[in-house]
């Protein structure tokens, strides 16, 4: 919890504890001037700490204190009554708020500050189809992190302000994630949490350019359902594209604070469904921002990133059937150089003759034989690792976001910092080797047994030269 909302909860206890004593009960002035102390409270926390659904039985509490010190009718059991409501409904409140609390996220470890902006893409050789008829071409919201300087004196930010890109970019469309499945609604508070990035920060200078990685979510998943991985990485000296898949992910908030949700639940009556098409859709997709990043690098209408991209050392990271995109994607074209597949399946899957990893979930549903059949058919250098207490969703922030991520995916009793220091720090070594040609520092180019404690199986093979 946050501090004003913290204060609001002692203070709506406090008050109830304080209606409770009898030499007070009638006492309409006290009731009166408490009542308005924690609103104060109240309407101070909602200026600087912003409305979040899960403070609503809280607000329903001050209400109900409202109603009891303004009461004409002094009826002591109803009053009794409401009291034990207010308390109840603070309850629950303070419960909502720690389960599903604003987070902290952890600090990238790199060397380079962190720097992200958001972009809309259109592929005017693409119809789109999924959504209404009158869809248009296919559009993809992106979100772009890399190394950074931040520039107080440039318009980047306030010098007294030090807060980060929001986690989720505001919409003013909420009625569109009300619609949404129901991870929107659920993820609607996430714009009040802070990352490391700062939005529109000037991109670090180097003599070098930069490398590229690009992110795609799994389904029902998002751009930003690995911001943590993406800032570190981004840290370490690489651009880093997240993309929506329009429609496929749970919702896609573009630039203009548009709002575009997914298509996987509520489907269409007829035509095409993203089951049925959505991997190809992908795999364009993918195909499409590598075709946009050479004019991006020529090209940038806004000056960041013209003549910073290295073209020649792309890397390719997803989770879950992202992760099967980004194996696809590695066979397909030549541009990519390596990828990794966080707990996404293998089945029917290209092999490549190009570096791949395979990160598993320990109590994920990966097939260990589909896997093993891919090992074999693979031709490039090879990793494969499972982590110990994981399951699906420790692939992604969410374990980092709530304490309750096993209600809603997948995920294994490891600790979330624990976790996501293994993926950052495997992920991390796998391309500074492949796109930066640095040696291996955490890799082995070994077999090994367990790592106590962290793995339960490693794998690292190079191919034949």
């Amino acid at each position: 919890m946050r501090a004003f909302e913290i204060a609001l909860f002692v203070l709506l206890l406090l008050v109830c504890l304080l209606f409770r004593i009898r030499s007070l009960q009638r006492n309409k002035r006290l009731k009166r001037a408490a009542f308005v102390f924690v609103a104060s409270i109240c309407f101070v926390h909602l200026f600087s700490e912003e409305f979040r659904w899960q403070m609503v039985p809280l607000y329903i509490s001050l209400l109900l204190i409202g109603v009891i010190a303004f009461r004409k009718e002094q009826n002591q059991a109803i009053l009794n009554r409401m009291n034990g409501w207010v308390a109840m409904f603070a309850c629950i409140g303070f419960s909502l708020t720690s389960l599903v609390p604003v987070a902290s996220l952890p600090v990238p470890t790199g060397p380079y500050k962190v720097g992200t902006v958001c972009r809309s893409l259109i592929d005017q050789s693409r119809k789109e189809i999924f959504g209404s008829p009158t869809a248009g071409k296919r559009r993809l919201a992106i979100q772009i992190w890399y190394p950074a300087v931040f520039d107080f004196g440039n318009d980047v930010l306030p010098k007294h302000k030090k807060v980060g890109a929001s986690y989720m970019q505001p919409s003013s469309d909420f009625a569109q994630l009300v619609k949404a499945p129901l991870p929107s609604i659920l993820a609607s508070h996430l714009h009040l949490t802070e990352t490391h990035s700062v939005e529109g920060a000037s991109i670090a200078r180097s003599k070098n350019t930069y490398p590229v990685i690009i992110f795609s979510h799994g389904l029902m998943g998002g751009r930003i359902q690995n911001t943590i991985q993406c800032e570190n990485l981004a840290s370490h000296g690489f651009i880093v594209l997240g993309v929506d898949h329009t429609y496929d992910a749970a919702f896609s908030i573009f630039p203009d604070g548009s709002v575009v949700c997914s298509q996987l639940l509520t489907g269409m009556q007829s035509g095409p469904t993203i089951q049925r098409n959505g991997f190809e859709v992908r795999i364009r997709d993918v195909i499409q921002i590598l075709d946009w990043l050479a004019n991006l690098n020529e090209s940038d209408p806004e000056n960041r990133f013209a003549g910073k991209i290295d073209l020649n050392n792309i890397g390719l990271l997803g989770h879950s059937f992202g992760g099967s995109t980004s194996l696809e994607v590695l066979a397909l074209d030549g541009r990519i150089k390596a990828a990794i597949n966080m707990d996404g399946t293998t089945i029917g899957v290209q092999a490549s003759e190009k570096p791949a990893m395979v990160m598993q979930a320990d109590h994920g549903d990966m097939d260990p034989l589909a896997i093993a059949e891919f090992e074999k058919r693979q031709r490039g250098d090879f990793v494969r690792l499972k982590i110990l207490g994981t399951g699906h969703a420790n692939f992604t922030d969410l374990p980092m976001l709530t304490p309750i991520h096993w209600m809603f995916l997948l995920s294994g009793p490891v600790e979330p910092f624990r976790c996501e220091k293994v993926i950052n720090d495997y992920s991390l070594d796998f391309f500074n080797h492949y796109l930066k040609q640095e040696p291996f520092s955490v890799i082995s180019s070994q077999d090994l047994t367990k790592k106590p404690g962290v793995l339960q199986a490693f794998r690292a093979r190079k191919s034949s030269p």
